[in-house]
């Protein structure tokens, strides 16, 4: 059976695929070209592209959004036309394929230990007695498990009629050429995180990240670009320093993880201390901390970042789809990762 969607859909879909070609290669402003005068101070003229050039990370950021935007409203478009497709074939209400799913994800109750858990890994951000939110914890975990199951037998009705959403993934050319990384360079699908090692929620995902590296091996390449947050992270630019000059000596992702995983414990004498451990030559670890080129790398990643609109950490990106992280950080990762094995 091929799946036939209301007319209203397929112009969405024609729309949006046009809008977001347009979006990444002409101004904003509909008939605007770079050269476009768009200010005077006499006989000065300033170009749109001056103009944007001042506001390039916002303008990526407000891209990405829109696309993001469109991407799930499609997604529940589709999910909702798949259901009903399904319950008219089968010719039930679609209460009743609403009814499957419910059941479906209440034949996996929501322990104890699982809300301890979910607690435990976001303590952190919580910042309130278990006692006091475990029913929160509880109910979200419970909808989670409602979106695992109506997700799946979507996949499953996808695959039945025969779905394809056309719209592509919005993505970023990201600078990687002198980037560290882990991993083949002709890896199916590389995965860039944009992280400032004095961040907690970077040290949070640091062990999730290396979970992931074990688990997918050469089907996924790693690469870190450092964001360090210096209005916040004091020590975020130093640190992002001592894993670079590590990296000039071959030993970029030994000095990344003793970092991530000492991260109160970000000054000199512990890069040091990381770099004899690494058996790094000292003097030369030392003169580059020191050195300007160390600085030049970490400003080209800043730049780099804020290019695609990039102004916080942990930013992901997987095959250059700025990728969000929901619920259970490594399960929402794995999914993402699956998606682009999947293409």
């Amino acid at each position: 059976m091929t799946l036939r969607f209301p007319l209203r859909f397929r112009s969405i879909v024609r729309r949006t695929a046009l809008g977001t070609l347009l979006g990444c290669i002409l101004p904003l402003s509909v008939g605007a070209t770079d050269s476009e005068v768009v200010a005077k101070i006499g006989d000065e003229v300033i170009h749109l592209s001056e103009a944007e050039a001042t506001v390039q990370a916002e303008l990526a950021e407000l891209d990405s959004r829109r696309h993001a935007i469109l991407e799930a409203a499609i997604d529940r478009l589709v999910s909702d036309r798949l259901l009903e497709i399904d319950a008219e074939a089968r010719g039930l209400p679609l209460d009743s394929i609403l009814a499957e799913i419910e059941a479906e994800a209440e034949a996996t109750p929501v322990t104890d230990a699982e809300v301890d858990r979910w607690y435990q890994q976001n303590q952190a951000r919580i910042r309130a007695p278990k006692a006091q939110v475990s029913d929160q914890i509880r109910t979200y975990l419970e909808n989670e498990n409602r979106a695992r199951a109506r997700a799946a037998k979507v996949a499953q009705l996808q695959e039945k009629y025969g779905a394809e959403v056309l719209l592509e993934p919005m993505r970023f050319d990201l600078h990687l050429e002198d980037a560290p990384s882990y991993g083949p360079s002709d890896a199916a699908v590389t995965l860039v995180e944009y992280g400032d090692f004095e961040c907690p929620p970077c040290g949070r995902l640091h062990g999730e990240l290396k979970k992931l590296k074990a688990e997918y091996g050469d089907r996924v390449r790693f690469v870190f670009e450092h964001f360090p947050l210096e209005s916040i992270h004091p020590n975020a630019r130093a640190a992002s320093r001592a894993a670079f000059c590590a990296g000039e000596q071959g030993e970029f992702w030994g000095m990344h993880d003793a970092l991530f995983e000492n991260q109160r414990s970000l000054n000199e004498a512990t890069y040091l201390a990381h770099a004899a451990e690494l058996g790094l030559d000292r003097d030369a670890f030392a003169g580059c901390l020191a050195s300007d080129e160390a600085n030049a790398a970490v400003d080209r990643d800043l730049a780099d970042g804020r290019g695609v609109g990039v102004g916080g950490t942990p930013s992901l990106f997987v095959n250059g789809r700025r990728v969000h992280l929901a619920g259970d950080p490594y399960q929402s990762l794995k999914a993402e990762l699956e998606k682009e094995l999947g293409r």
